[in-house]
């Protein structure tokens, strides 16, 4: 239930790697969620935003940092002339 406190504060008590832990891998009948269409980035996002609307006060989690350049150009496609029948 979102913004009920009552409901929320056991879980919230728990703290944030255990609400994360219960998102991402299930527990119940709540189906695990990770591998799903959403990152883990964004299911952690959503739980630090369902606790703090029932009385959580967990900070944003940082963004996944970006993946190193590798510096090596992407193969070409190949042409679609070279490709097409004469």
């Amino acid at each position: 239930k979102l913004g009920d406190a009552a409901a929320w504060g056991p879980r919230v008590a728990t703290g944030f790697e255990s609400l994360l832990n219960s998102a991402m891998k299930g527990k119940g009948a709540m189906a695990a969620q990770s591998g799903g269409d959403a990152s883990d980035y964004e299911i952690a996002r959503a739980v630090v935003f369902m606790a703090n609307q029932g009385g959580g006060k967990f900070p944003e989690p940082p963004a996944p940092a970006a993946p190193a350049a590798t510096g090596a150009a992407a193969p070409a496609a190949p042409a679609a002339a070279a490709s097409a029948p004469k």
